[in-house]
């Protein structure tokens, strides 16, 4: 609860839901996916425009999990442990899991990463936001491009 007031004091009054509702209204209706280069640079653009709309985007890192992965020997997985984008809003900690044209299996993987995470209790939600110029069932059409298409999902 102090942190709850915490991020009142500071005026930081962003939800999970306002999180959601960002997300859904930049990439249905600014995202065109030809201005992105790579993953990384898609990645930085979401990154900003949170940023930009008074999100509390954390530094892409997580201590906790990449010393006991050091610790176990295990440096392969260190980076399978930090999720893409941490975002502090009023109800919570979201980690969101990025993708911009991959395959199906890489896309599945995310969702299982985000699972584990909410499992693990090592975030009050979270999620996946994936963008590719090829048409998938369930994949929303991005106005600012109509060939590409994206997919959003957060859970908590």
């Amino acid at each position: 609860m102090e942190e709850l007031f915490k991020y009142v004091a500071k005026g930081q009054q962003k939800t999970i839901d306002d999180l959601c509702r960002v997300v859904e209204n930049y990439m249905r209706l600014k995202v065109d996916g030809d201005k992105f280069t790579d993953e990384k640079h898609f990645e930085r653009a979401v990154r900003y425009m949170l940023e930009h709309e008074g999100f509390e985007v954390l530094k892409k890192q997580d201590v906790e999990n990449t010393n006991s992965a050091v610790n176990e020997r295990d440096f392969a997985n260190v980076d399978r442990q930090i999720p893409d984008i941490s975002i502090k809003c009023i109800d919570g900690l979201v980690f969101l899991e990025l993708k911009f044209k991959r395959t199906l299996k890489v896309y599945q993987e995310d969702k299982e990463k985000c699972a584990n995470y909410l499992k693990q209790g090592k975030c009050n939600a979270a999620g996946v936001l994936f963008l590719d110029n090829v048409k998938r069932e369930g994949w929303k059409a991005c106005r600012g491009n109509n060939d590409y298409n994206y997919y959003f999902e957060i859970g908590q």
